[in-house]
Order: C-alpha cells, then sequence, then structure tokens
C-alpha cells in the first residue's frame, strides 16, 4: 500500500486525513489485508475438503404461534407505555 492508495482512500470516504497519520493508517490496513488474505486462504481449503452435500436442512425451532391477549390487558399495557400513539407502542429509532 503506497502514500497514493491512503490518499485515494482518504477521497473515497471524503474524510481529510493528515499526512501524519498516513504511516499508522498504512500499517492498519495492511494488518486488516493481511487477515482478509488469511481467511480467503482458509475458505479455499475448507471448499477443496467439504463435502458439499450437507444433508438434510431441517428448522429446529419451533413454529411460533400467535397468543391473543385479554383486551383488559392490552389496553392496560398500551395505557402505561410512554410512547403509545392510539394502539401502537411507539419506540425510538435506533437505526438510521
Amino acid at each position: 500500500m503506497e502514500k497514493k492508495d491512503i490518499a485515494k482512500l482518504s477521497q473515497l470516504a471524503r474524510i481529510e486525513i493528515p499526512s501524519s497519520e498516513h504511516r499508522k493508517l498504512k500499517d492498519k490496513l495492511e494488518s486488516v489485508l493481511g487477515a482478509i488474505k488469511e481467511v480467503q486462504e482458509l475458505e479455499k481449503t475448507l471448499d477443496a475438503s467439504t463435502d458439499t452435500d450437507a444433508g438434510e436442512v431441517y428448522n429446529r425451532w419451533r413454529p411460533d404461534k400467535a397468543k391473543v391477549c385479554p383486551e383488559e390487558t392490552r389496553r392496560l399495557v398500551i395505557d402505561a407505555f410512554p410512547g403509545a400513539e392510539r394502539d401502537a407502542l411507539a419506540v425510538k429509532k435506533i437505526i438510521e
């Protein structure tokens, strides 16, 4: 990885990377890329030695069963919830 590669990454990420940080970033990126290469090599080894017939696939989990709660319980929960909107429970958005 060369200085021009760091500059290109900086441009693509739309961030400014001071030249004083280039060496540290270069070392970290080379470490990450080395780890990725190790995983890729391991995958090649596993692909060559793994039998492609894994057998029957099935769901180990129990099937979902909807349970109806009494209207009185449902109303108590909705009324006690701080972010209730009509008959729904409103929660803060955590994922952009």
